[in-house]
Parts: C-alpha cells; structure tokens; sequence
C-alpha cells in the first residue's frame, strides 16, 4: 500500500512514495508496477519499480525515487537499503494528482488521489513535507487517513513507521475519542484526534464541543 508521499520537495530536490507490506507474505517488487491512476480507475503508462528482484518482507517500508543518494543525504534515518532509484518515477504534481500500483496482470493493489488541502491546516509553508498515512490498515481514498509528518521527524520519514502512525479502535460504548486530549501542533505527539462512533440505525445527530485546558 501506499504509506508516504512526498510530492512537493524542496528546490532541488525530489519526490518520492513510500510503499509498505501490510500482508504477510514476501512481495517481490519486480512484479510490481507504479503509474498515474486515470479518472475512470485504471492505471496509465505503468512502470516496473525495478527491474531487478526486491523482496519486500512483511511490515517493511521501501521507498522509491528518482534519486536515491539525494533522499538518503536528505533524510539521514532512512535505511539505504529500503531505498529504489527509478527515474521513470511517474509525475506527482504539487498541488494534486493521482497514482496506483498494480501487479504485471493488471491487477491494481492500491491507488490514491491525493491533494494539497490533505495537509495539516496550520502548517504554513507545506514544501518539502511529506504526507503520511496515519493507520495502515485505513482507507488509502480517506483523506482523514493522511496528515503532515511530525516537524520534529523532519518532516518525511521515508523507509522508517511514519511519525504520525496511530490505529484506530472501536470502542464498544456508543461514542469515544481517542485520545482522551490532543495537542494539533504537527510534533508528532497526539496532533490528531479520532471521535468513533457505533449506532444501531441512521440518522443520529452528533454535536461536538472542544475545550482547552484553562
């Protein structure tokens, strides 16, 4: 699945997109290709990811970009060793686009259509942070699902858990928050808060009243 876009990099930089295993068998990256994702679902001018056998293992992290020494310089934490160079990287525009990742047959395993207004809403300058995908295993399409990486991560965590991983559980009360406070200062630490809600028929009306701590 799709786990981490960087699509609006710094001036003489690049872009890249973090893929992860979420199953639990061994994928062979040669088999995989990546393209733009056209408006009625299919995948244009894919291209193979390497030509040459990558396994990616389960729960690992493999970022692709056009320039490999580039990201690793940039983002010294990264693993060079779950880091693929392809220049042939389809495009990723600044402000939106699409993508998907699908098998040689055809077959697509994940697509995004991502936008700018995904970022976190007080971060003023949004060049050169990445967006991240807060639960693996939400939707790719939910654009509640993605955020800002943590300006303490440096704003990208390719190859490594994203800074603002978090799963979601249901709760078997009626409506639930997780966590209990939040701080939204895009540190990585709580920034986010999930409000899950279990009814047993349509039409309920929720209101919501947030409280500092003063």
């Amino acid at each position: 699945i799709f786990n981490e876009l960087l699509f609006n990099p710094q001036p003489g930089k690049y872009d890249f997109a973090e893929l992860y295993n979420r199953s639990k068998r061994i994928i062979d990256m040669r088999d995989m290709l990546i393209g733009t994702l056209s408006n009625t679902g299919t995948i244009i001018d894919p291209i193979q990811i390497t030509a040459s056998s990558f396994y990616l293992f389960p729960d690992e992290y493999l970022a692709i970009t056009s320039d490999a020494n580039n990201l690793i310089e940039e983002y010294p934490l990264s693993d060079p060793k779950q880091v693929l160079e392809n220049k042939d990287l389809p495009s990723m525009p600044d402000d939106k686009g699409a993508i998907a990742l699908s098998t040689r047959s055809g077959l697509i395993t994940d697509a995004i259509t991502y936008d700018d207004s995904w970022h976190f809403p007080l971060l003023n300058n949004r060049e050169g942070v990445s967006l991240e995908r807060i639960d693996p295993n939400g939707k790719t399409v939910d654009a509640s699902n993605w955020t800002s990486a943590a300006s303490l991560a440096g704003f990208a965590t390719p190859t490594k858990k994203n800074s603002q991983f978090h799963v979601y559980r249901q709760k078997e009360a009626m409506v639930s928050i997780d966590p209990t406070s939040f701080t939204p200062d895009n540190d990585g630490n709580n920034d986010l808060l999930g409000i899950h809600y279990k009814v047993n028929q349509p039409g309920y009306v929720i209101q919501v009243r947030v409280y500092d701590t003063d």
